[in-house]
Order: structure tokens, then sequence, then C-alpha cells
């Protein structure tokens, strides 16, 4: 059976350039905005590189979807990359464990998805991603995957147990969520709140300093801190909950 490399489909380059334009936004509002009367050095030649890196990353963008390409096969997927230095991957269909897809509003505007393959190790090879492709082009895709499986299946005729190495307990995942420390995270946020609502309701006219305040209103302090505790552990609990049933299924 022959088999063809292919590109991806063309929306690519629009889903990259967006993709850009959000992680530059921020520099050409403070430059060519916040800055636009400035004569500073910097800010001139602040400019100068923005727009320098602005054409290299849309040189680039086209190129990756001039380039790049991919060709599937009974065995594996290969992967071809580059315009000068030519890199390949390879990944068998033995090694993919799950696969998941990702439709930005971009995606639905074309009626396109994309679809990412993961092989359940770490580094450079844990996925493998094909950003931009049809409904149709993901469906084939995963025939190849789902005929794989298939075979493997019926090599004895019946279907193998999967073999269970580590089952989470609700213990497990408390402990999880304390020592992966995620729950600290919510207090910065309440201290913001916590501020702009002294803000608002003007708590320095109505004591004479902010520490008096405070010494006066500690049970507010105590009741935040104890909400602030039980909704960080349970947002912990529920991010940990995820992450373990994902690595299980």
């Amino acid at each position: 059976m022959t088999h063809f490399a292919k590109r991806y489909h063309p929306a690519f380059i629009i889903v990259e350039l967006v993709s850009t334009v959000k992680g530059l936004f921020g520099f050409y509002i403070l430059l060519f905005l916040l800055k636009a009367n400035s004569t500073a050095g910097w800010v001139i030649w602040g400019r100068y590189a923005l727009l320098a890196a602005t054409a290299v990353s849309v040189l680039s963008i086209f190129a990756k979807w001039l380039f790049n390409r991919y060709e599937l096969s009974n065995k594996t997927i290969l992967f071809r990359e580059g315009m000068f230095v030519k890199k390949q991957k390879t990944v068998s269909w033995d090694r993919i464990h799950s696969h998941r897809s990702n439709t930005t509003f971009i995606h639905r505007w074309f009626g396109l998805t994309s679809l990412t393959m993961e092989t359940g190790t770490s580094g450079e090879n844990a996925q493998f991603e094909f950003p931009v492709i049809t409904q149709r082009e993901k469906v084939r895709i995963l025939s190849y995957l789902e005929q794989k499986q298939n075979r493997d299946e019926s090599k004895d005729g019946i279907k193998p147990e999967r073999t269970v190495h580590f089952q989470a307990t609700r213990k497990d995942l408390i402990k999880a969520s304390f020592t992966s420390l995620s729950f600290l995270a919510i207090f910065p946020l309440l201290s913001a709140i916590y501020f702009n609502l002294a803000d608002f309701f003007s708590i320095e006219e109505s004591a004479e300093s902010a520490g008096h305040y405070l010494l006066d209103h500690v049970w507010i302090l105590i009741v935040l801190f104890l909400a602030a505790m039980i909704l960080s552990i349970f947002i912990g609990f529920v991010k940990t909950y995820m992450e373990v049933w994902k690595l299980c299924h």
C-alpha cells in the first residue's frame, strides 16, 4: 500500500498567526500606544526589534506549513519537519496510549480540529500533535489506531485484560492535594480581594490605622482564611483527581 506525506490544513497559518498576535499584543500596546510619544532609545529600538520578531514569526509560520508533513502507515506515524535542517520523528501505533482533541474558536470557524497522540512517556516524545486537520482526517488517523488495537485483541481470540498497577484511594488523593501545594495559590488572590474591599468600604476612615482595623476585626480574617483553605483544598482535590484519572485511563 502506498502512503503519501500530507501537509496540515492551510488554516494552520491562520491559527499560528493568531497565536503569534496574542503573544506579541502586549508589546505592541506598550511600545506603539502607551509609549507613542516617547523618544527614549529603548522604546525606539524596542519597536524595531518587535517588528523584526513579527516578520520572522510570520515567515516561520509559512515555512512550517510548507515543509512540515506527516505520513501514516500501518505500523508508524512519520513526522517530517524543518526547512534547512531536516528532522524526522517516528512513533509506532504500539506506543500510543491515548489521544485527545482540542477545538479552538478558530478551528470551529473552519470546521477543523486538532489531535494529540499521547505515548504515556515523558520528554520530547511524550506526545505528537496534528495541530490543524479536518474532522474527516481525524477519523482517518484514528482508524489506523483502531485497526492496530483490533489486531492486538484478535491475536488470541480474546480481549486482553487491562492490568491495574495502581489505584488511588480517596486518602491518597487528599494527601496528593496537600503535597502538591497547589492550594496555596489562592492566598494572593484572597489578599487582592480583601484590600480591594478595604478600599471600597473606606476602612481608613473608620479606624486609626489598618493595623487597628485588622485587630478589631480579626474574626473576619479567620473566617476568610478557613473559607479559603476549604475552597483551595477542594480545588486541589478536583485537580489532582482529574490528573490521576487521566493517567489511569
